[in-house]
C-alpha cells in the first residue's frame, strides 16, 4: 500500500520542462540505488515473513519505477516532504500511524467550527489535523484512518475538499488548501489507496497487539532525548520568543575604545573578546568558517571592472566599510563593530564582530505569518572573517537573527571569493557567492514547512548580505 501510494504522490508532481529531465533522472538513480540495496539483502538466507516481506519491497520498487517512468515532475515544493526526524517524532506520537509522507499548512474546519489554520499529517495510514497550542484554543482530531474516510471536493471550490468521518468523535471535516493541486493530491492518494486490491497483513508485536508498521526503532532514538514528548503537536508562537531570549549572546560594550582622530558616527566600538577568534568558527558540513564550500552550487558570479585585489583589501579593512555599507544597504541601526583582529586558531585570517538592528521582511506566505509571529525588527550578531589566499581574496560571513522565531536554531552562512582576472588588458576581479543555512538545533517536528521555506528563500542572491556587498564594491569601483 505505502509504495503505491508514494507512486501516485510521485505522478502528481508535475514538473517545468526545465527540470523534468534532470529531477526524473535523480529519482530513477534513488530507485535504482535502492533495488541494489535490495538485491544485497536477498542474497542472505532469511526467515520466512522476512523474506516475504521483502518480495513485497521488490515488486513496490518495480511498480514505482514503471509508474515514475510514465509521470511527469512539478516544480519542486520541498516543504511538503517530511524530514526524516519528522518520521521519527510522527512515529512516537502515533505508533500505528504508518509513513509520514506529507504535510502541510491549511485551513481547517470539525464539523460546524470556524475554520482555522493548522498542519495536515497524512501519511499512508491515515491523517491527522492539528493547530498545535494557540491562544484562540487547540483543534486537532487525532489519528484518523484511512478506512474511515470518504472524500469529496466542494462543489465550486476545486481548493477544498470535504472527508466524512467515521467511528470518530466527529462527523466531518473541511480543508481547504492555497492551491487546487493540493486538494487534487489528496483525493488521488485516497483513491490509489482504495483501489489497491493488495491488503497489508499486520503482525502481531511482542506484546501481541496488532499495529500497521508499528516503528519501535524511532521510539527508542526518541527515548533519551528531555521532553521529546511534549514538543509532538507543538505550533506554539510563545516558545519560540522563550528560547529566543534565553540563548540570546549578551555583549559587552565599551563607549571609550573607538580609534583616534575623527569618523563619522556609523557605529560604535565593541571590545575585542579573547573568545572572538571561536565565535562561530564552524562552517556547514563541520569546516572551518573561512573555507569555500565544495559541494554547493554557487548564488552569484560577477566582475569588478576595473578593480585590483589590493584596492578591495584596502577597502573591506577600513574599520568603517562594512558598518557604512549595513547601515546604508541593509537598513541597519544600533551598530557596534570590534576592529579587525587577527584570529588566534587560524594564521593569516583576519576576524571582526559586528551586531545590529535590522527591519524583519513582512512578504512571507499569510499562511506562515499566522504560524510565528515576525517581529519588525531583530537584533543580529555577524561574524566576518577575512583571508588571502593563492592569491585570491575570500571574506566569510556567519549570522545570526536573535528575534525572529526560532533564529537561534541557524545561521546564515555566506561566502563570497574574489579572484583577480584581466579582461581586454584591463585589471577586473571576478566574483563568486555562495550561501549555506546551517541548523544548530531542531525545530519541533510541525514546524517542519518553516526550515524548508527558511533554506529555500535564504539560498538566494536577492537575500544574500556578500551579494550586495559586491554590488556595492562595483559601483564604488565604477566611480573611481
Amino acid at each position: 500500500m505505502a509504495s503505491s501510494a508514494m507512486a501516485k504522490c510521485c505522478s502528481l508532481f508535475a514538473p517545468k520542462a526545465s527540470v523534468e529531465v534532470s529531477a526524473q533522472e535523480q529519482v530513477l538513480q534513488g530507485i535504482e540505488d535502492m533495488t541494489a540495496a535490495y538485491t544485497k539483502v536477498a542474497t542472505y538466507p532469511l526467515p520466512p515473513a522476512a523474506a516475504l516481506v521483502l518480495a513485497n519491497i521488490r515488486t513496490g520498487l518495480t511498480r514505482i519505477q514503471v509508474l515514475l517512468e510514465k509521470s511527469a515532475f512539478t516544480e519542486q515544493q520541498a516543504w511538503r516532504t517530511p524530514m526524516p526526524q519528522e518520521q521519527i517524532e510522527w512515529s512516537a506520537a502515533y505508533p500505528q500511524g504508518g509513513i509520514l509522507i506529507r504535510r502541510q499548512l491549511c485551513s481547517g474546519s470539525i464539523s460546524e467550527g470556524d475554520h482555522v489554520l493548522g498542519g495536515l499529517f497524512i501519511s499512508d495510514i491515515g491523517i491527522v489535523f492539528d493547530t498545535g497550542d494557540v491562544p484562540e484554543g487547540r483543534v486537532e482530531t487525532g489519528f484518523v484512518c484511512w478506512k474511515n474516510i470518504t472524500i469529496s471536493l466542494r462543489d465550486g471550490q476545486t481548493n477544498s475538499v470535504v472527508m466524512s468521518v467515521a467511528d470518530a468523535a466527529f462527523t466531518e471535516l473541511q480543508l481547504q488548501f492555497t492551491v487546487t493541486e493540493d486538494a487534487e493530491w489528496l483525493t488521488g492518494l485516497l483513491d490509489c489507496l482504495k483501489n489497491n486490491a493488495r491488503e497489508v497483513t499486520q503482525q502481531p508485536d511482542d506484546k501481541g497487539d496488532k499495529t500497521a508498521v508499528h516503528l519501535n526503532v524511532a521510539k527508542d532514538q526518541l527515548a533519551d532525548r528531555e521532553g521529546s514528548t511534549l514538543l509532538l503537536h507543538q505550533l506554539s508562537k510563545s516558545s519560540a520568543n522563550l528560547a529566543t531570549k534565553a540563548s540570546t549572546e549578551k555583549l559587552e560594550e565599551t563607549a571609550d575604545a573607538a580609534p583616534e582622530g575623527p569618523r563619522p558616527e556609523v557605529h560604535r566600538a565593541l571590545t575585542v573578546g579573547s573568545k572572538l577568534s571561536g565565535e562561530y568558527a564552524e562552517a556547514p558540513g563541520g569546516r572551518q568558517a573561512f573555507v569555500i564550500p565544495q559541494h554547493d552550487a554557487p548564488v552569484a558570479t560577477e566582475t569588478l571592472m576595473p578593480a585590483d585585489i589590493s584596492s578591495l583589501r584596502a577597502k573591506l579593512v577600513t574599520e568603517n566599510w562594512l558598518p557604512t555599507f549595513l547601515k546604508e544597504n541593509k537598513h541597519a541601526k544600533d551598530i557596534s563593530a570590534t576592529p579587525w583582529t587577527e584570529s588566534k586558531r587560524s594564521l593569516g585570517v583576519m576576524v571582526r564582530k559586528i551586531t545590529f538592528t535590522v527591519p524583519v521582511p513582512q512578504d512571507f506566505p499569510r499562511a506562515i505569518t499566522r504560524l510565528v509571529q515576525l517581529p519588525a525588527e531583530t537584533r543580529v550578531t555577524a561574524i566576518f572573517r577575512l583571508l588571502s589566499q593563492d592569491g585570491d581574496l575570500i571574506i566569510t560571513c556567519q549570522l545570526c537573527s536573535h528575534d525572529i522565531p526560532y533564529g537561534d536554531s541557524f545561521r546564515v552562512h555566506e561566502t563570497a571569493r574574489f579572484r583577480p582576472t584581466a579582461e581586454s588588458g584591463v585589471k577586473s576581479i571576478e566574483t563568486t557567492n555562495w550561501v549555506e543555512v546551517m541548523w544548530i538545533a531542531s525545530l519541533p517536528w510541525t514546524h517542519g514547512v518553516l526550515k524548508s521555506i527558511i533554506d529555500q528563500r535564504t539560498k538566494t542572491r536577492g537575500e544574500s548580505l556578500l551579494c550586495r556587498a559586491v554590488e556595492a564594491l562595483k559601483m564604488e569601483f565604477k566611480k573611481e
